[in-house]
């Protein structure tokens, strides 16, 4: 072989070479590329939500409360715990039987007394055997009696008779009794849930008269700013008890026109934020003034999970609908319809029109069509089929065409 020839050899060997290495270098590009570029054609499946139309709102929560005052200076026993129910006649606390007021009303009695059995010892008192001249003894009587025991002085004894001396004695045996049977039992007036919390609106916010509620006189900075009878109750010595069984939030709307649909008997349903729960009540007073709107809601239940609540922020829950929750990038206009593309299961790319009921930061509610999946949309005289949970519809639609095949 001459020399020329094994030069061209070489030359071709060195061509097929880099021919192989550039078929191999693209078959491992493309092959990357989905990797490099998953968005191109990714796919994902609906998620099966509730689009709920709600509308922000302050609440003020009105309860029948009753305050069960507490003797001042004395030892309370409690016997309920906080938040627990109770029925009518249940025994809430006991006073101490070593209370200061009695053991010193007893000091008193056992003074006048030894006064008097002085007195009478010097024969100052006249016996008067008469059983009707037993009585009390009178506010004046026990007055005079309080200066001789000061005084000594026997100058208008004669005055007084035996049956004063027998009247405070039967008197210290009262007051002996009630030292020994625990003096005072509270209980409960009603039934309802035992509550510690008096946070002093249990006597401005009242369950009657709700025509006179309104927006402006619920003002919250006042009522929580002190000008109302919490400034006078927080020290209040006592409990209350709250009616379970009926209870009532005020509404604050900030534009009436957008509650225009409610009416007075309606059902109402509410979630509380904080609380993270829904309730369900009727409507008992819509108040307008020329803005705004007061909407008082009557309800019967669950007051038991968050009774000392008095000004929740919530929602009133308009409306709520089962749906298909979508991103927004996924939806595309064809011919004045919206939709998405999926990936039918043969592998061609086809056109689902859906019906959206509402929107929220970067995903679209669209309506799940009835049993069979069809909607209906202005755009079509007869009803047509909407996406299903098994859909798999392309996020990035501008990336493929409708009729395309994939492999």
């Amino acid at each position: 072989m001459s020399f020329e020839e094994r030069g061209r050899k070489r030359q071709n060997k060195r061509r097929n070479y880099k021919i192989l290495i550039t078929v191999l270098s693209l078959y491992l590009i493309l092959g990357l590329l989905p990797s490099i570029f998953p968005s191109i054609k990714r796919t994902a499946y609906p998620e099966q939500s509730t689009w709920v139309e709600a509308l922000p709102a302050q609440g003020v929560v009105i309860k029948d409360e009753k305050l069960i005052q507490f003797e001042d200076g004395n030892k309370i026993d409690l016997e309920v715990d906080e938040g627990e129910r109770v029925a009518a006649g249940t025994k809430i606390a006991k006073m101490d039987s070593n209370n200061l007021r009695l053991e010193d009303e007893l000091k008193e009695i056992d003074d006048l007394i030894n006064t008097l059995k002085e007195l009478d010892g010097k024969g100052a008192l006249q016996e008067d055997n008469s059983q009707d001249n037993i009585h009390d003894i009178s506010e004046e009587e026990y007055e005079e009696l309080t200066q001789l025991v000061n005084q000594k002085n026997t100058t208008n004894s004669n005055t007084l008779s035996k049956q004063s001396l027998r009247t405070l004695e039967e008197n210290r045996k009262k007051v002996m009794e009630q030292i020994k049977n625990n003096n005072y039992i509270y209980t409960a007036t009603d039934s309802g849930i035992l509550s510690y919390n008096i946070d002093g609106y249990e006597q401005v916010l009242l369950p009657k008269e709700f025509e006179n509620y309104t927006y402006d006189n619920l003002d919250l900075d006042e009522l929580k700013g002190g000008n109302n009878s919490k400034k006078d109750n927080k020290d209040y010595n006592g409990v209350k008890l709250i009616n379970n069984l009926e209870w009532y939030i005020a509404i604050k709307i900030e534009d009436k026109n957008s509650v225009s649909q409610y009416e007075v008997n309606d059902n109402l349903t509410v979630e509380l934020l904080e609380e993270e729960t829904e309730i369900t009540g009727q409507i008992v007073s819509v108040n307008n003034t020329d803005k705004h709107s007061l909407i008082v809601v009557k309800f019967n239940s669950k007051l038991h999970d968050f009774y000392n609540m008095r000004f929740p922020e919530l929602n009133i829950v308009k409306s709520k609908q089962e749906g298909y929750k979508i991103p927004n990038k996924s939806l595309v206009d064809r011919d004045g319809e919206k939709g998405v593309y999926i990936k039918d299961f043969n592998g061609i790319i086809k056109f689902r029109p859906v019906s959206i009921i509402g929107e929220i930061e970067d995903y679209t509610f669209v309506d799940k069509g009835d049993s069979n999946g069809y909607i209906d949309i202005e755009t079509r005289d007869e009803e047509v089929k909407t996406i299903s949970l098994y859909d798999e519809f392309f996020l990035n639609p501008k990336r493929v065409k409708e009729g395309d095949i994939l492999d």
